[in-house]
């Protein structure tokens, strides 16, 4: 396992190798820094690069995966301190089968960037509103689950404005079985209406449509049966009302299992 710390240019300022790694950048960080991860036949990694953030099991079929780090602007869909100052924790080691394979909420990255496709579960939409990063499709998979509001950390979502023709994907990197998912609409009414209805599609394409109240609780489906996927895409968002309003998704939650196999054979 090697941690890498670079800077714009990819000039390294600061290195750690071994099994588990678990140590501490005694620098500020610049615009441009970002943080590089590296294993031999290694594929599911357990990482808190934060400790602002939460602890996650990501999927890098390469083996690797980079990590900007936030600023300027970004740094507003984090919690406040996040990678600032001069001391930042990082901890990375190998996933354990069951920390990779059992059943957990698999949506969950709250490392997940803006067209990034080496690290899973990575969202991904047709539409952002107004490309601001506080409607980032990142932010509804982060494991934040306050929806009463809208803006910045910790009332960001994803959001796509007044829109009928909206399209959201969740992709796992590989199949997974899928079983339940639980959805946290924005709540911020009266800003906010809501969809009543979501097609949920899956990779075969088999669609389960979910119905929604107006609400802030987690809405769970419950499938009928198991299911295996690659992606989860939410379509035909049908809103409560019209003329169309602000809507948005504050979290999915996606509870199942990576399933196991011979992933150094996977063509990335």
């Amino acid at each position: 396992m090697k941690l890498r710390i670079l800077d714009k240019n990819n000039n390294e300022l600061f290195v750690k190798q071994g099994l588990k790694i678990d140590c501490t950048y005694e620098s500020e960080y610049s615009a441009g820094d970002k943080i590089y991860i590296s294993a031999n036949n290694c594929y599911f990694f357990k990482i808190q690069l934060d400790s602002a953030l939460k602890e996650t099991v990501v999927y890098a079929p390469s083996g690797s995966f980079e990590y900007r780090i936030p600023t300027e602007v970004l740094e507003r869909i984090y919690e406040e301190g996040a990678f600032a100052g001069t001391e930042h924790r990082i901890r990375v080691s190998e996933a354990t089968d069951k920390e990779a394979y059992g059943e957990r909420n698999i949506s969950l990255n709250p490392y997940d960037l803006q067209g990034q496709k080496r690290c899973y579960p990575h969202a991904y939409a047709n539409y952002v509103t107004r490309g601001e990063p506080c409607f980032f499709e990142r932010n509804a998979i982060d494991g934040v689950l306050e929806n009463k509001g809208h803006g910045n950390f910790p009332y960001h979502s994803w959001a796509g404005g007044a829109r009928d023709d909206l399209e959201y994907y969740v992709d796992f990197g590989t199949e997974v079985e899928v079983e339940k998912l639980v959805f946290y609409l924005r709540a911020d009414f009266p800003h906010d209406t809501y969809w009543k209805n979501i097609d949920i599609e899956f990779s075969d394409g088999e669609i389960v449509t979910a119905n929604f109240e107006g609400v802030a609780d987690g809405q769970e489906v419950v499938l009928k049966e198991k299911k295996i996927t690659r992606t989860i895409h939410l379509t035909n968002f049908i809103q409560a009302a019209f003329p169309l309003s602000w809507a948005a998704l504050s979290q999915i939650e996606v509870y199942g299992r990576y399933i196991k196999e011979d992933l150094s054979k996977i063509e990335i």
